[in-house]
């Protein structure tokens, strides 16, 4: 309220605010360590028992300015024909009134635009390639970000994946992705949150001997032997696991649910829930 105050009321425009974190990571860094070190002193980080997962973040981008080079390619030459019959409606038709006129033109200008700006990209960019190598669409207004399919359709933004300590949800690492495949950024997000956690913790190895959960998005050998190296116990279930749950009926929960504690996860390799495991194994 005060900054609002003393700029007038006036807010920044969105490019403002990404320049300025972009260009001030480290000192956004640095300031985050800080706050983990507070809470830390304050003890609400235990740091024994973690949690890893994503949430679907839109960007200021429209879907409308995404695709592949090819398609973009494609868009491009659509919009010159656009532009071509503008000009070749009025070389044929001296009869057009002057609104029409008007009209016209400030299309064929903006048409212009977005051609010249599509086609700048194409210059400019190379495809994108997704985690397993195989072209993704790019996107000219936000390259960065990209096609993220949830459960309300596919929105233009990111994935936030943050990884929280157990205690009281304190978030100690995350990050912001243009791709839906989670899992592939787990091995990453393990070193943000074992870097977090050394700065609070001061150890060499602050994740040794921890728990990490996550959902069957992060299930994969490799996320699992990753987290071993470390020492961290990752109890993550695999896409599999909810046919094999005998307390599912029809996709609902049947009575007598009971919260995932540690004392319950200890036990689902032989239960009902057939987690795989990774770590203290």
């Amino acid at each position: 309220m005060v900054v609002k105050a003393l700029a007038e009321d006036t807010e920044p425009h969105f490019t403002t605010i990404s320049n300025f974190v972009s260009g001030m990571s480290g000192e956004i860094e640095k300031v985050f360590s800080e706050v983990l070190m507070v809470c830390s002193g304050m003890g609400l980080i235990k740091g024994k028992m973690f949690a890893i997962d994503g949430c679907r973040l839109p960007s200021n981008a429209s879907k409308e300015w995404s695709g592949t080079k090819k398609e973009l390619k494609e868009k491009y030459d659509k919009i010159k024909k656009i532009c071509k019959e503008i000009v070749e409606k009025h070389k044929n038709n001296d009869k057009i009134g002057k609104e029409e006129k008007e009209n016209d033109k400030e299309k064929l200008e903006r048409m212009e635009k977005k051609a010249d700006r599509i086609l700048e990209f194409i210059k400019t960019h190379e495809d994108k390639k997704g985690a397993g190598g195989e072209i993704i669409k790019s996107n000219v207004t936000d390259n960065e970000s990209g096609e993220i399919k949830g459960p309300h359709g596919v929105i233009q933004g990111y994935n936030g994946i943050a990884v929280v300590d157990g205690k009281n949800q304190i978030i100690v690492a995350g990050n912001a992705y243009g791709s839906v495949a989670e899992g592939h950024f787990f091995p990453e997000m393990l070193e943000k949150a074992e870097q977090s956690m050394r700065e609070v913790k001061g150890k060499k190895k602050p994740l040794k001997g921890t728990t990490m959960l996550a959902d069957c998005a992060y299930f994969s050998e490799d996320n699992l032997q990753e987290a071993k190296k470390k020492g961290i116990e990752a109890i993550i279930p695999d896409e599999q696991s909810r046919n094999r749950d005998e307390k599912l009926k029809d996709g609902e929960r049947r009575e007598g649910k009971k919260d995932m504690t540690p004392d319950i996860l200890n036990i689902t390799r032989e239960g009902t829930i057939m987690c795989a495991r990774g770590g203290r194994n």
